[in-house]
């Protein structure tokens, strides 16, 4: 027995190896399989193949962390497979790959986008083993590390009292996604962006659970309510977020915007955390921009004269009419992350970025690009004038105690991010 126990003893003590991420090829084309196939299992992944309708279901129903996704295949094509991922709440990432027009893949994309799943690449055929390779590496890397395209879904049967139960408990976090200058790199603001801590499914993101709350009036204020204190009293001791002293972005619903009783309410909260009103900058969506614009109109105003700035979030997604983004008493635009994330290989989303960059210096507003993912990006950014960029390859969103050491550690990057947007390409 001594010896069966100190035998359990070792296995105990040997740490354990994390499993390989999952990856899940479907395409018709046997080749293509092979070779992927080939690379996948070299970078690190453990790879299943699917090559047609008879075992999708059988793949779909595994659990995967990446898909390679053919667009174009003679039974099951990859909108059919996106829509299926969707129902399912899948959070793998998807990189999808077509002969077609760049068009259908841009197109393939923005809906994989629009449906809540996680786009990590587009290839369009025939593409390099170099740039799979280099593309498969990164995404491994992304998730080892825990990247947040895998925070797990909520199941859909949660419910009102649930979040309710959430907010009592305090399982409603903040994180905070640092925002710099594209001229001079200098970190000037971060946007709060909400999260759920659940015990139960881990960290949950917006789009699981926020849909939820907008239905309800009544949640909609407490829970903005909940986020705003939140925010000033997490935000305000510098000492505790690296110093920081920069605007902090929230986002609201144009309903708790429009609402008299709000800039009083907002006011008497930042005051009571001591945080300067100039500070903060409430978003609003620019496909939820109010219908009747002039019934908040005075409410906005009146933010706006207290210092309060206000910004159109996801610029480029909604319908807004010139008319209705001249009454809306902005400051700031932001540009809808899908289009800088395509801007560097898409002439049309580079189109919709530059356009958007040009209004808002004609408008005399401040704009704020996000979705910057790569040095590409941002050295396209500064070739456009635009004035403050937030994205990954900027800073993840995190905690406000972990502030301080990304601040620090982007002191130490700013010269090489600097280098690299000076070199000639």
């Amino acid at each position: 027995m001594p010896d069966l126990e100190r035998s359990e003893n070792a296995l105990s003590a040997i740490p354990l190896i994390p499993p390989n991420p999952r990856l899940l090829v479907i395409d018709d084309d046997p080749a293509v399989r092979q070779v992927v196939t080939g690379i996948g299992r070299a970078v690190g992944f453990d790879v299943t193949g699917c090559e047609g309708e008879a075992s999708l279901d059988d793949c779909l129903g595994q659990i995967t962390d990446l898909i390679i996704l053919d667009l174009v295949m003679p039974v099951v094509d990859g909108i059919e497979v996106i829509e299926r991922l969707a129902q399912s709440q899948s959070s793998a990432r998807l990189v999808l790959v077509s002969g077609q027009d760049r068009r259908v893949l841009a197109s393939a994309s923005r809906l994989a986008t629009a449906h809540g799943l996680k786009v990590a690449a587009v290839f369009a055929k025939p593409f390099s083993s170099t740039d799979l390779r280099a593309c498969l590496t990164e995404q491994k890397g992304a998730i080892s590390g825990g990247d947040t395209a895998r925070l797990r879904r909520i199941p859909p049967d949660i419910r009102t009292a649930r979040i309710e139960q959430a907010l009592r408990a305090r399982e409603i976090v903040v994180h905070y996604q640092p925002q710099v200058s594209v001229s001079t790199l200098e970190w000037l603001g971060v946007e709060a962006l909400v999260r759920w801590q659940h015990p139960e499914f881990g960290l949950l993101t917006p789009d699981t659970f926020v849909p939820l709350v907008e239905r309800n009036p009544d949640l909609v204020r407490r829970f903005t309510q909940y986020i705003l204190r939140t925010v000033a009293h997490e935000i305000v001791p510098p000492d505790t977020v690296g110093g920081f002293t920069g605007r902090v972005a929230i986002n609201v619903t144009a309903d708790v915007l429009a609402s008299a009783e709000f800039p009083n309410q907002l006011l008497a909260l930042l005051a009571e955390a001591g945080l300067d009103h100039e500070r903060i900058v409430l978003e609003v969506t620019e496909t939820t921009l109010p219908a009747e614009p002039v019934k908040a109109l005075a409410i906005q105003t009146r933010l706006r004269m207290r210092g309060v700035s206000l910004a159109v979030d996801d610029f480029g997604t909604g319908h807004s009419s010139l008319e209705r983004l001249h009454t809306f008493p902005m400051d700031e635009l932001k540009i809808d992350l899908n289009f800088v994330r395509e801007s560097t290989s898409d002439p049309e989303a580079r189109a919709i970025v530059n356009s958007s960059i040009a209004l808002s210096r004609d408008l005399r507003v401040r704009c704020v690009a996000e979705g910057v993912e790569n040095v590409e990006s941002l050295r396209l950014l500064s070739a456009l004038r635009c004035g403050y960029a937030q994205g990954y390859y900027i800073g993840r969103p995190m905690p406000a105690g972990e502030l301080g050491g990304w601040a620090a550690q982007w002191a130490l990057r700013r010269g090489e991010v600097r280098a690299q947007l000076e070199s000639v390409q």
